[in-house]
């Protein structure tokens, strides 16, 4: 069973807000097509991804890789985009509410809490 906080199920949550159906799978797609202009083999992506056929599903759903890029001639595609990220044309940037991050010095300070290493015997 999947929980109702897994993406697939935020997405149709929130399917009447936007303009087009999106679904989890081109995430999916793209991080096997990122991972597969670097070079990574398909079966070292099948086990990133969750599959357990080596690669076999990873060839069946999302088609096989250019050879090229296999041997580390692919384009490496960034996870970033440049320029305007294309999320910002479906939550208009006066729509976000920022995340509020706490101060670096915060982040550091006990950040170890109970797990925190003392020199010494």
């Amino acid at each position: 069973m999947v929980d109702k906080s897994a993406l697939a199920h935020a997405l149709v949550r929130i399917r009447p807000q936007l303009p087009r159906k999106i679904t989890s799978h081109g995430a999916r797609a793209f991080y096997v097509t990122v991972r597969r202009s670097h070079g990574v083999m398909d079966s070292q992506i099948a086990w990133e991804i969750g599959h357990t056929s080596g690669g076999a599903t990873l060839a069946e759903v999302y088609g096989g890789a250019p050879p090229y890029w296999l041997a580390g001639d692919g384009p490496k595609l960034s996870w970033l985009p440049v320029g305007k990220p294309a999320w910002s044309l479906l939550w208009p940037a006066e729509n976000v509410i920022p995340f509020p991050t706490p101060p670096v010095a915060a982040t550091l300070e006990g950040g170890l809490g109970d797990r925190q290493q003392t020199s010494g015997a």
